[in-house]
């Protein structure tokens, strides 16, 4: 599904804008790359994995049953779990960004990012952090998450999952979610597997700084943002959007990794599925 609405938008059958269209036709010749061997291969499999896990969680706002996945929520996850390291079978992709406008469900799938790469990305005592500008706003996706936790009882049960205001940890992987914001002390303490950087746009550079840095002791680490755009030119954000459409426009090479990067333009919404998928 990733893969066709990639193309899709490459043959001009949906509409999308100019950065999209840049972004769709960089992760097909990646994939292309990947396929034809070199340092990355491609697999179906772990992007199989990922959409099938969330598709699995429930809806914990407005809509009743599981999650079902737009196409274009299926491209975002196949980009970032597609490619592979060919020595290892590590994930590929480090560093990911998503512009995206109010109300397209950005914090439902950051949900299901943050939970499934805490616990089945085979990373031992996997951590993630949730960063934000305030406590407020990390507050959002850790409600979230916290709320599926309670809802989802059989995962729960499976993971071993137990929360806390500040913390949920999970007995059966050893992974734990934090959280992190612009107040926050003892940040140096961190080791992130997973950061997910809620509102980019809104973040103290200092704190994006500390983080960034603390991940370097992890296999495979994943510095996830996901952001509306800002209204500060000077901020942190706005430079990092920049390096984005450089990247998109082949200006700048990635450094060490690939790069998401995509402004989504459209109304998403997620439905919920006629019939829950078997958690087997």
């Amino acid at each position: 599904m990733g893969v066709w609405y990639a193309e899709e938008v490459m043959a001009g059958r949906v509409p999308a804008c100019r950065f999209e269209v840049l972004a769709c036709e960089r992760f097909l010749r990646m994939r292309r790359e990947a396929l034809a061997g070199g340092p990355m291969v491609w697999s179906d499999a772990h992007v199989v994995d990922v959409c099938a896990f969330i598709e699995k969680l429930p809806h914990v706002k407005a809509f009743d049953g599981t999650i079902v996945l737009e196409p274009v929520q299926c491209w975002w996850l196949a980009a970032i779990f597609g490619l592979r390291e060919r020595r290892t079978g590590l994930r590929w992709v480090r560093n990911v960004r998503l512009w995206i406008p109010r109300k397209n469900a950005k914090t439902t799938l950051s949900v299901g990012i943050v939970l499934f790469c805490t616990n089945y990305e085979g990373e031992p005592g996997a951590e993630a952090v949730i960063s934000a500008g305030s406590e407020a706003q990390a507050g959002i996706p850790y409600g979230a998450i916290r709320a599926t936790l309670d809802k989802d009882e059989d995962l729960a049960d499976a993971l071993g999952a137990s929360h806390t205001r500040d913390e949920a940890s999970f007995g059966q992987t050893g992974g734990v979610i934090k959280l992190a914001h612009s107040r926050a002390k003892n940040l140096d303490g961190l080791n992130p597997h997973v950061l997910l950087q809620e509102e980019l746009h809104a973040q103290d550079q200092a704190v994006i700084g500390v983080l960034k840095t603390a991940q370097g002791a992890r296999q495979a680490p994943l510095d996830l943002g996901i952001s509306t755009a800002g209204r500060d030119i000077n901020a942190a954000a706005h430079d990092d959007w920049k390096a984005c459409v450089a990247v998109l426009e082949g200006r700048l090479k990635a450094p060490g990794s690939s790069w998401r990067c995509m402004r989504v333009t459209r109304k998403t919404r997620l439905e919920p599925s006629i019939s829950p998928p078997s958690r087997s």
